[in-house]
């Protein structure tokens, strides 16, 4: 049985600009996003039966079809055209809905794992495509680098890497559900965009943004 054990990072939001309500109702953004070395573990086993597990030790996060993971492995599996199945295990350690990308990263790395299991060789491309099927998070685990994210967040631009740093999270234990606060938003002025700082070498420059 072929394993794979990969961790899946967490993000920060150095910026977010939420600029408008699209007629679809998704909203247009402008975020400086970057990954950070708080990660959930996801080890993948494919077996020989069909069926398709996930299970996960965190209250309030579903195994099975629920799970974001699962349909990112089901895609893959459907890709594949084989009639092998997975195991996935998920430890959590990334905050459950505090804005940390932690479902959205499991997805991504769940993506690249069957990628690399299947042999599929499927370009980062194509696999940022399928991510944003399934969260407009997704695509920027796959970008692996700094990134500008604009449209729903699956338009990314490299950005100049931030320097090495510590970063305080304070986690207040209360789960925050990202539609919610979407929908909540009261937008009745056109957003004024924040300016980036062309280069990234500070604390303060952060601070700046």
């Amino acid at each position: 049985m072929q394993t794979l054990n990969l961790k899946a990072p967490a993000k920060v939001n150095y910026l977010l600009d939420v600029i408008r309500r699209r007629p679809d109702g998704y909203h247009e953004l402008r975020m400086v996003m970057q990954r950070i070395n708080l990660c959930d573990e996801i080890s993948i086993s494919l077996t020989d039966s069909p069926a398709l597990t996930v299970t996960c030790d965190k209250n309030g996060v579903p195994d099975g079809p629920d799970n974001i993971a699962w349909k990112a492995a089901r895609i893959m599996l459907d890709l594949s055209g084989s009639n092998q199945g997975a195991d996935i295990v998920i430890t959590k350690n990334i905050p459950v809905a505090a804005g940390l990308g932690g479902g959205s990263s499991d997805a991504a790395t769940v993506l690249m794992g069957f990628n690399e299991l299947l042999n599929l060789s499927l370009p980062d491309k194509r696999l940022m495509e399928i991510g944003v099927t399934l969260g407009a998070d997704v695509p920027f685990f796959i970008f692996k680098n700094t990134a500008l994210a604009e449209g729903i967040g699956e338009k990314l631009s490299v950005m100049p890497e931030m320097p090495k740093m510590w970063i305080l999270i304070i986690n207040p234990g209360v789960h925050v559900s990202t539609a919610w606060v979407y929908r909540s938003l009261e937008l009745t002025n056109e957003r004024v965009l924040s300016t980036l700082p062309q280069f990234y070498r500070t604390a303060e420059d952060i601070c700046s943004i």
